[in-house]
């Protein structure tokens, strides 16, 4: 079946809407070095802040002249990796820098090997400034005294590690599997020619119209469960859940109504889940 649309044009999608709000160009195909350069490099700049925050003293400085308690010092993690073991990270520690690390990857990916479309600089700024912010609160969430996992008493045992560390760590990993593969399994199907013009409905997106925002929606509560437990966690679900339950997913089905037509509006009846399979 065709697109009820063209595939591409040199003007992105423009809603009538006033509440419509993407930050991409829908529609427009085609490189876009500056936003992509500005990503890139403002995702990578995030990793070198998280871990001064973590476990150059940035944090526990910040707090202090805030009046707040940061976390006693703790011993570094040995791996046995001189790479990891040079960071001299305790092992919460490093789990988050892991996290952010692997955050920064997926957008690597993301950026270079899944999106097609346009990508200005002023999206990439948006993106990027919001991840570190994110990403800050977390960093900071687990430095303080008052607000870390790490003084959690359900703790994992044999490995003494806060119960909200392991599970966060195995959310965020699950999480990014939604979001990424998905991408990934909806790119694999659009680059064969028979289906040019088809709705992805193949692997997660059998499941949830729009698995990969659920997935986003599990690893930002993830990480932030592991920072500061599950209160926070949840919190950051309600907030992030709501806003692409509804504004992120009402964005794309005018989109895709105005692009696929009756093939959206066939797979929306096939497939009522929006974000969880089963849940919502």
């Amino acid at each position: 079946m065709a697109d009820s649309k063209p595939r591409g044009s040199s003007e992105p999608y423009k809603s009538k809407n006033p509440k419509y709000v993407d930050l991409i160009s829908r529609g427009v195909r085609g490189p876009s070095p500056a936003g992509t350069l500005t990503f890139i490099g403002l995702r990578t700049l995030d990793i070198p802040l998280q871990y001064a925050l973590l476990g150059r003293g940035l944090g526990a400085s910040l707090l202090m002249k805030l009046g707040l308690t940061p976390i006693s010092a703790q011993p570094a993690f040995r791996t046995g990796f001189t790479a990891i073991d040079s960071l001299g990270l305790p092992l919460p520690q490093l789990i988050m820098l892991l996290m952010t690390v692997g955050g920064a990857m997926r957008h690597y990916y993301w950026i270079g090997f899944l999106s097609n479309e346009k990508f200005a600089v002023k999206s990439a700024l948006a993106m990027t400034v919001y991840t570190s912010l994110m990403n800050v609160i977390g960093s900071i969430l687990i430095t303080s005294a008052a607000t870390s996992s790490i003084n959690s008493t359900w703790r994992i045992p044999r490995i003494d590690l806060p119960a909200s560390i392991v599970i966060g760590f195995a959310g965020f990993l699950l999480g990014t599997l939604f979001e990424t593969g998905s991408d990934h399994q909806r790119k694999v199907f659009k680059d064969k020619p028979e289906n040019q013009g088809k709705v992805c409905t193949v692997g997660f997106w059998k499941y949830a119209r729009h698995i990969n925002y659920g997935g986003y929606v599990l690893w930002r509560s993830a990480y932030v469960l592991a920072a500061t437990g599950w209160i926070g966690a949840l919190a950051t679900a309600a907030v992030h859940g709501s806003d692409l339950g509804t504004r992120g997913v009402a964005t794309m089905d005018e989109y895709m109504s105005f692009r696929y037509g009756e093939q959206w509006r066939q797979y929306k009846a096939k497939v009522t889940y929006k974000l969880f399979p089963g849940v919502y």
